[in-house]
């Protein structure tokens, strides 16, 4: 998959930032070099609702504002009997 990339960008932040990303975004580490820990974490996420993704909305949430802002204009949702085939109910 690494090898059909081709746009690369490397983030850095400053202590206290927080980066929200696919969980299938491929990265990798860098070395530590200060001696001091870092610490990451991955909490699960399970939505409470399928994300909607209909630009015309004005109740967007955090994250599909940002997954629309990141996909472009030219995004069209798929149709509905589609999207549900996406979706898993967890017991």
């Amino acid at each position: 998959m690494i090898q059909k990339c081709t746009d690369f960008r490397e983030l850095v932040g400053k202590a206290g930032d927080l980066y929200i990303i696919h969980p299938y975004m491929l990265h990798a580490s860098s070395a530590n070099h200060s001696g001091r820990p870092r610490v990451m974490s991955n909490p699960p996420v399970v939505l409470k609702e399928p994300l909607r993704l209909d630009q015309n909305r004005s109740d967007l949430s955090l994250l599909e504002e940002t997954t629309l802002r990141f996909l472009g204009t030219n995004f069209t949702p798929p149709p509905e009997s589609v999207r549900a085939s996406y979706w898993w109910e967890v017991a």
